[in-house]
């Protein structure tokens, strides 16, 4: 079932077979991104492997096609936040703590991947290089370990531009990290401004007596009031 907007009746939601059937294979998107998920759960479920083809990233990126169904946990949320009135600072705070934490976790992802895939090729890596500085036998590492170091930096780069103790090896590893630069500065950008907002709206009257107050110091500038008037 589905929930229908503008519903005549008080059942929020569509318990027709023959509807539920024709919204779920809809084009993909239509409907404000609500229906079409058949074709999705279809190349994801469908067993490519048993058809022919053998190629395992090619499988890991059919898969992680269904976490575009993420995006309906923001409308969730905003149905949550409406029904329990949350508030608007602490829901604001939480989205971009949520959204912060998850772009952090690809980057990592995507460093220790580099790390793994390098250590199994025996090429050198911003891993082995981490092991020759600190002395460090970085082969006996578990997945853990490269994942907390792998944290770490892109948790550094996120606040600042890091350490100086993990660096890149490769050319694609310098790729990597000026992209990480670039999208955690962004990234930090915006959490700073959310919180700022949040703060100087705590306050909403008196942000309002403080704005209405310059507005009209500004009005009494422009008609040349003295200041016996103004008073």
């Amino acid at each position: 079932a589905y929930i229908v907007p503008n519903s005549l009746t008080h059942d929020m939601y569509e318990r027709a077979p023959i509807k539920i059937a024709k919204h779920y294979m809809a084009v993909p998107g239509s409907g404000n991104c609500t229906a079409g998920w058949f074709w999705l759960d279809a190349v994801t479920i469908t067993p490519w492997e048993k058809l022919g083809c053998s190629s395992a990233r090619f499988l890991r990126i059919l898969r992680l096609l269904r976490m575009v169904r993420l995006l309906r946990v923001l409308k969730i949320l905003g149905r949550w936040y409406t029904r329990l009135g949350t508030s608007y600072a602490f829901l604001s705070i939480m989205k971009c703590f949520v959204i912060t934490l998850a772009t952090v976790h690809w980057l990592t992802c995507l460093w220790a991947f580099l790390a793994v895939n390098g250590r199994t090729a025996g090429a050198s890596t911003w891993l082995s290089l981490y092991g020759q500085r600190t002395s460090e036998d970085v082969n006996e590492w578990t997945l853990f370990d490269i994942y907390n170091l792998s944290m770490y930096f892109c948790a550094a780069t996120l606040t600042g531009v890091g350490f100086g103790d993990v660096v890149p090896d490769s050319q694609l590893e310098i790729a990597l990290c000026t992209f990480t630069i670039f999208l955690t500065a962004f990234m930090w950008t915006g959490v700073l401004a959310n919180i700022v907002n949040v703060v100087s709206n705590l306050d909403s009257y008196s942000t309002l007596f403080q704005k209405l107050n310059d507005d009209l110091n500004l009005l009494m500038d422009s008609r040349n009031l003295s200041s016996p008037l103004r008073l």
